[in-house]
């Protein structure tokens, strides 16, 4: 799954957080949790069709065109820290290419904008989001 394997990427890319899941983590997959403050939280969302050829006749999707929003928050009151983390992530992921993933080839992954002020919650936590288009082998 897509959340899992970016969820694990960067983590282990230092990006500001480090714990995929769990009580004591601070990345989320699919998840908006009340807390920690201090969050990473990836969404997918509709992508494009897949790209196919014809084989025998019979359309085969040889990749998948998947969309995904990532957001990171921050504590009450702190802009600066999430918009750095969100940066960050964006280095890491904007232009990446021929990286295997837990078995998956993803052939491609592109920011569609840069890093953006999504909302300020009830609780004045600023999330800084980015969306990103990704292509990678059908699985």
């Amino acid at each position: 799954m897509i959340l899992d394997e970016l969820a694990t990427y960067l983590a282990s890319t230092g990006v500001g957080y480090t714990t995929v899941g769990g009580t004591t983590g601070d990345i989320f997959k699919a998840l908006a949790p009340q807390s920690p403050n201090s969050a990473l939280m990836l969404f997918e969302y509709p992508g494009l069709p897949s790209y196919k050829t014809m084989q025998g006749g019979v359309g085969g999707a040889i990749a998948e065109l998947p969309r995904v929003q990532i957001v990171c928050r921050g504590i009450p009151q702190d802009y600066n820290t999430p918009r750095t983390n969100a940066k960050a992530v964006h280095n890491k992921l904007d232009g990446l290419g021929q990286k295997t993933m837990t078995g998956i080839e993803y052939l491609w992954i592109e920011a569609l904008s840069p890093p953006f002020l999504l909302e300020r919650d009830e609780n004045e936590r600023v999330w800084i989001a980015c969306n990103y288009q990704v292509t990678k082998r059908s699985s």
